[in-house]
C-alpha cells in the first residue's frame, strides 16, 4: 500500500511540473505585458489562425505577442531590438516581406506600423532596425520598451512583396536607399551574397556619417563580397552639402549618381529597388506607388516599371 501511495505521489508531482513547464513555453498569455525569462515566454496563435507565407511564424488574421530579447543602440537615434522566438525556430518569412507592429495608443486603441526584419533565419529570435522619432506615437512605445516586454507582430499579403528571392532571372541589382530603408536591402544582401551570384550595387543616403545604420554589416560585406557588391555611402541634408566630401558622395542620390554608379537600365536582367522617404520616391520615380513618371531620374536614365521595385 506504501508504494502504491509513493507511485501515485510522484505521478502527481511529475504531471504538475510538465503542465507548469508547458504553461511557462507555449502558453503564456497575450494579456501579459512582460516575463522575466524572454526565453521561456510565447503565446499559442489562437484555433483559427492563418498564414500568408506557409511556415511563417506570425498569423495573418491576429497578433501574436513575443518577447525583446535584446535592445541595441544602432545609431543616436535608432535601434536594433532583437525579439525572442521558441528554440529552433525562425521567423519563416520569405524575402522580401515586412512584419506589422501593434502599438497600443494612450486611449487604448493602437494603430500598425511595417517594419522588415533583418536576420530573419536565425533561430530562436528575429531583428528589427528601428528608427525612433520621439514626436510619433510608434516612437514614443519603442523608446520605452525593455528586455522582457511583449510586443504583437502579424503578416498580412500586403506585407509581402511581389519580387521575391531568389529572384530568378535577376543578375544585377541597383538598390537606392535612404535612411531605414536600408532595412529591406540589407534583409536580401545577406541571401543574395550567400547563395546566388547576384551582382549589387548599393548607393545608402544619410543626412551624416553619424547616421547610417548597419555600416559594420556592410562594410563587413563589402570586404567579404568585393568582385560582387559595391557600396556607395551618400551623405547630405540637402542636395548641395558638401561638408562629406572626404568621406563620401555628398549631396542626395539624384540622376547624375544613378547614372554614374549604377547598373544601367540597357544591362541585361538589371534591376533597381527603391526604398526610402516619399521624397526620396517623388524625386527618383514621380510616386511611391504610380507608374514612373516622365521627367523622373530614372525614366531620364531609361529604366521602366518592368525594372523598377519599390519597398
Amino acid at each position: 500500500m506504501r508504494r502504491n501511495s509513493s507511485s501515485l505521489v510522484c505521478f502527481f508531482f511529475h504531471a504538475l511540473v510538465g503542465v507548469t513547464l508547458w504553461v511557462m513555453v507555449v502558453s503564456s498569455t497575450d494579456s501579459d505585458q512582460t516575463c522575466e525569462n524572454p526565453d521561456t515566454c510565447f503565446a499559442r496563435p489562437p484555433a483559427d489562425a492563418k498564414y500568408v507565407t506557409e511556415g511563417s511564424y506570425f498569423p495573418s488574421n491576429s497578433f501574436l505577442r513575443v518577447p525583446i530579447k535584446a535592445i541595441r543602440e544602432e545609431t543616436h537615434n535608432s535601434r536594433v531590438i532583437t525579439f525572442a522566438l521558441p528554440p529552433n525556430r525562425s521567423l519563416g518569412i520569405t524575402i522580401s516581406s515586412a512584419v506589422l507592429m501593434d502599438v497600443p495608443k494612450e486611449d487604448g486603441k493602437s494603430i500598425v506600423r511595417p517594419y522588415n526584419p533583418i536576420h530573419i533565419d536565425n533561430e530562436g529570435s528575429f531583428e528589427l532596425l528601428i528608427k525612433i522619432y520621439p514626436d510619433g506615437i510608434a516612437g514614443k512605445y519603442i523608446s520605452q520598451l525593455q528586455v522582457g516586454d511583449k510586443v504583437g507582430f502579424k503578416q498580412t499579403k500586403t506585407n509581402v512583396k511581389k519580387f521575391q528571392f531568389p529572384f530568378k532571372g535577376v543578375e544585377k541589382i541597383t538598390m537606392l536607399a535612404g535612411g531605414t530603408g536600408i532595412a529591406p536591402m540589407y534583409q536580401a544582401l545577406v541571401p543574395i551574397l550567400k547563395e546566388t551570384d547576384i551582382k549589387v550595387r548599393l548607393l545608402y543616403s544619410n543626412k551624416t556619417p553619424q547616421d547610417i545604420m548597419l555600416k559594420k554589416e556592410l562594410d563587413d560585406l563589402v570586404q567579404a563580397n568585393s568582385d560582387r557588391f559595391s557600396l556607395y555611402y551618400i551623405i547630405g541634408e540637402n542636395k548641395n552639402d558638401q561638408r562629406h566630401s572626404d568621406f563620401a558622395e555628398t549631396g542626395w542620390i539624384d540622376e547624375e549618381k544613378i547614372g554614374r554608379l549604377a547598373f544601367a537600365a540597357k544591362d541585361a536582367n538589371s534591376i533597381v529597388w527603391i526604398c526610402g522617404v516619399d521624397d526620396m520616391y517623388n524625386s527618383l520615380a514621380g510616386s511611391r506607388m504610380k507608374a514612373l513618371t516622365a521627367g523622373s531620374a530614372l525614366h531620364n536614365l531609361g529604366f521602366s516599371d518592368d525594372i523598377l521595385w519599390r519597398s
